[in-house]
C-alpha cells in the first residue's frame, strides 16, 4: 500500500503547541491550510441576532426592495397569502413547515418571519421543539445551530413564554 506523505501527520499541529504553551484561545490564527482543529469554544448565542432583531433589519430593506421591484414583490405577496390561508393543513401547521424549511436553508429573515407566523398562529414551544427535531434528524449538524435560533426567535414573538 502506498501512502501519500503529504496527508501524513509529522508532528504536533501549530495549534496543538500554541494550546501547550497557553497561547491559544481558540480561534486559529494560522490560516485553515495550516490546522485541522476546532475552536475551541463557540461564540455564545447573544453574537447572533435573532427574531425582532433580524426583522428590524430586514424591513426596511424589503420596503426598499418593494419600490424597486414592485411587481415581483406582490406578485410574492400574493403567493404568500394563497399559500398560508387554511386549506387541507391549517395555517399553524404550514407556518411550522415553513419554520422547518428555514432551519434547513439556514435562512435567519426566513426563520424570523416563519418564528413569527408561528407564533402569530398559535403554535406551542412544544410543537416547534418537536418540530424542530425533525429538522435535526434531517439536516443533522447544521441543524443544531440553526435549530436553537429558531427556537429563541419563536419564543421572542411568542412573548418569551414557553407554551
Amino acid at each position: 500500500m502506498v501512502r501519500n506523505s503529504r496527508r501524513r501527520r509529522r508532528g504536533p499541529l501549530r495549534n496543538d503547541l500554541a494550546r501547550e504553551a497557553g497561547d491559544f484561545d481558540g480561534i486559529d490564527d494560522f490560516g485553515p491550510w495550516e490546522s485541522t482543529s476546532i475552536p475551541a469554544r463557540l461564540p455564545p448565542m447573544e453574537l447572533h441576532i435573532h427574531g425582532t432583531e433580524v426583522m428590524n433589519d430586514i424591513v426596511p430593506l424589503v420596503h426598499d426592495f418593494r419600490h424597486a421591484a414592485p411587481d415581483v414583490m406582490k406578485a410574492f405577496a400574493d403567493l404568500h397569502g394563497a399559500t398560508m390561508k387554511p386549506g387541507a393543513l391549517d395555517t399553524k401547521t404550514k407556518e411550522l413547515i415553513a419554520l422547518a424549511i428555514s432551519v434547513s436553508k439556514q435562512c435567519d429573515g426566513c426563520i424570523a418571519s416563519h418564528a413569527k407566523g408561528a407564533a402569530k398562529a398559535g403554535a406551542t414551544d412544544a410543537e416547534v421543539a418537536d418540530m424542530l427535531g425533525v429538522v435535526v434528524l434531517m439536516n443533522g449538524g447544521p441543524a443544531t445551530v440553526y435549530g436553537p435560533r429558531a427556537l429563541s426567535a419563536f419564543r421572542d414573538f411568542a412573548g418569551g413564554v414557553a407554551t
